[in-house]
């Protein structure tokens, strides 16, 4: 693992510094749809977003996530999720980044309904924003 920038997913703007949105995905018959609303925090630089902003979103998708994996729905691979400070999910955070590995080294770290769980990452900056920089 290192530090890299991402970039959005609709603008291609650099995710470096940026608040951002990431949309949990699943690929099911060839196409690639959201499977919770976006989640909001900061690109971390690590290929996810940290800073998270805890609202009725992110406590029902961690919420959910967490219930899943009681039932045996959702799967990670528990030893190495922990060798990487991913284990056990406690966190929004540590969930986004079990599905960060999934795009970035292994497509198991963390599956739902035997389908591994990526993301796009989108910008939520302005146009207004770029506007004033100038």
């Amino acid at each position: 693992m290192g530090l890299y920038d991402c970039r959005c997913m609709i603008t291609g703007v650099s995710l470096k510094g940026a608040d951002a949105v990431l949309v949990p995905l699943q690929r099911r018959c060839g196409v690639y749809s959201p499977i919770a609303l976006a989640i909001k925090g900061n690109y971390n630089r690590l290929g996810s977003i940290d800073g998270t902003e805890e609202d009725a979103n992110s406590r029902l998708v961690l919420e959910f996530f967490q219930a899943e994996l009681q039932t045996g729905s959702f799967e990670v691979e528990e030893e190495y999720l922990s060798a990487c400070g991913y284990y056990p999910i406690s966190t929004i955070e540590t969930l986004l980044q079990a599905f960060e590995r999934n795009i970035n080294d292994n497509p198991r770290a963390a599956v739902l309904s035997g389908l591994p769980i990526i993301f796009a990452l989108i910008s939520r900056t302005r146009l207004s924003d770029f506007d004033r920089s100038r």
